[in-house]
């Protein structure tokens, strides 16, 4: 509903059983989130800030940056740096909550349900995509597409085959 309007870097979704999926994004080119609240239909701009991936999960956006996480529970209006977290480079959630993220140094974190951020190991070269599934993490790095279920202690990679 954007085009041609927006240059979006990175793109999250939250839904909830009582309201309208809310849909933010991140616009690159004016350091800007872009918020819907109803699914895509209308847009607002949010908070200024230069984010390198974004994540929705319950009622929170979190936005990695260079001075670390940032968080926003106003839906993308203002962020305030975590200060306990790690600086993120990417970060992800799956559906039943769970948050994790890789930092600048390749260094896996996943965050406990009282918030506090647990260390794993590291990834291959850079991460350029990352995703969880519970206690599965899988992450595009100089390897391909790997997967592990220790944090990063032992990493299976994923065969394509055509």
């Amino acid at each position: 509903s954007l085009t041609g309007e927006t240059d979006f870097h990175g793109l999250a979704v939250a839904s909830s059983e009582n309201a309208a999926q809310r849909v933010f994004g991140y616009d690159g080119s004016r350091q800007r989130i872009v918020a819907s609240l109803d699914g895509g239909t209308t847009w607002r701009d949010g908070a200024q800030l230069a984010a390198r991936d974004i994540l929705a999960s319950g009622a929170m956006l979190y936005a990695t940056t260079a001075e670390g996480l940032a968080v926003s529970s106003d839906n993308g209006t203002t962020f305030a740096i975590e200060n306990s977290a790690p600086t993120l480079y990417v970060i992800a959630s799956d559906p039943a909550g769970t948050i994790a993220g890789i930092d600048t140094t390749g260094q896996i974190w996943t965050r406990t349900p009282e918030g506090e951020w647990i260390p794993g190991f590291t990834v291959e070269g850079t991460p350029q995509a990352f995703a969880v599934d519970g206690d599965r993490l899988y992450v595009a790095d100089d390897r391909g597409i790997a997967y592990t279920e220790d944090a990063g202690a032992t990493w299976a990679v994923l065969q394509l085959t055509r």
